[in-house]
């Protein structure tokens, strides 16, 4: 049992409104009601972006499929290369965004004498000290 703002509810469940099919609104209170009409709703709202340019359903997946070996990933990133003139300006623009600025590679190897040159320089905290 629960308590909720009028009294003791002995059911956990609690009664929600939602969209019925012919545009009005119903209570549903019934558990494996409730977690359909949830797995329906996310489902739904899941899929928003298949019908997106980039989108599964979209005109540009393919562009954008590392296991499509017509892709356009690299074309993308340098911005070479833009055979979509039907696209709107957003899209343009978004695009024109993801193009790589860095030229130069950074290295991200960390050599134990980074750790060492780290550490020697930082205080030593009683709290964090082995000993």
């Amino acid at each position: 049992m629960h308590r909720n703002g009028i009294g003791q509810n002995k059911n956990k469940t609690r009664p929600i409104r939602c969209p019925s099919g012919d545009g009005t609104w119903c209570t549903v209170a019934d558990r494996e009601e409730i977690h359909q009409l949830l797995l329906a709703c996310n489902q739904a709202h899941f899929r928003q972006a298949n019908p997106t340019p980039f989108g599964q359903n979209g005109n540009l997946s393919n562009a954008i499929n590392p296991d499509d070996p017509d892709n356009s990933i690299v074309n993308l990133l340098i911005g070479d290369g833009f055979p979509w003139e039907d696209l709107k300006l957003a899209n343009h623009q978004w695009i024109a965004e993801l193009q790589q600025r860095a030229t130069t590679k950074i290295d991200l190897t960390i050599a134990p004498t980074n750790f060492c040159q780290k550490f020697q320089h930082m205080k030593e905290n009683k709290a964090l000290s082995p000993s």
